[in-house]
């Protein structure tokens, strides 16, 4: 029985996107298979961080189940809510759900923010955070944790791909290892 689940996927396409990874028009779908796993009953904390897409749907899928979350942000939550929130429509649904999230993770004392080399942008470090505080949560019991992947399933071929960064640490950690579809 996993105890604590590490979440890391795709953000929604922005308008406009070349190449489609996370359609708008998924959100509800998405949202649903997400509820679907959570509601196993077997998870106790979820640990992510809380970009518009796979993370903050799993925050208030969380939430509404009331399991809590730890939220791991790379800058400060303004920073972080203008490239990772508002730059992807539909900006106030967006806006909400982070508002909401990261103010119950502040009251539980789970919002962890500047975390990596003190940029906005190393989500890496973020990755290795997410990981850590998920198998630290769970007592250092690798067996204990999983990592769900919210993705389209392929890795990005022209750019680095956070996402796949997580999922091959969270195999070499040991981490049972689900994944969600968005397309």
């Amino acid at each position: 029985m996993q105890n604590v689940m590490a979440v890391a996927g795709r953000r929604v396409d922005p308008q406009g996107a070349s190449a489609s990874r996370f359609p708008v028009s998924r959100v509800e779908q998405v949202r649903s298979l997400i509820l679907s796993r959570l509601s196993q009953g077997d998870i106790r904390k979820i640990v992510c961080s809380a970009a518009c897409g796979a993370d903050l749907l799993t925050l208030d899928v969380a939430a509404d189940l009331s399991i809590a979350a730890r939220i791991i942000l790379p800058s400060t939550t303004e920073s972080f809510k203008i490239s990772s929130v508002l730059d992807r429509a539909p900006q106030q649904a967006w806006s909400e759900m982070y508002d909401r999230a990261v103010s119950a993770a502040a009251k539980r004392g789970d919002l962890i923010l500047n975390v990596g080399d003190n940029s906005s942008t190393d989500y890496g470090a973020v990755n290795d955070a997410i990981l850590d505080s998920a198998c630290s949560l769970a007592g250092g019991n690798p067996s204990s944790v999983v990592a769900l992947i919210i993705w389209d399933g392929q890795p990005h071929p022209d750019e680095r791909d956070l996402t796949v960064e997580f999922k091959n640490d969270a195999e070499v950690r040991r981490f049972a290892l689900e994944q969600i579809l968005t397309l």
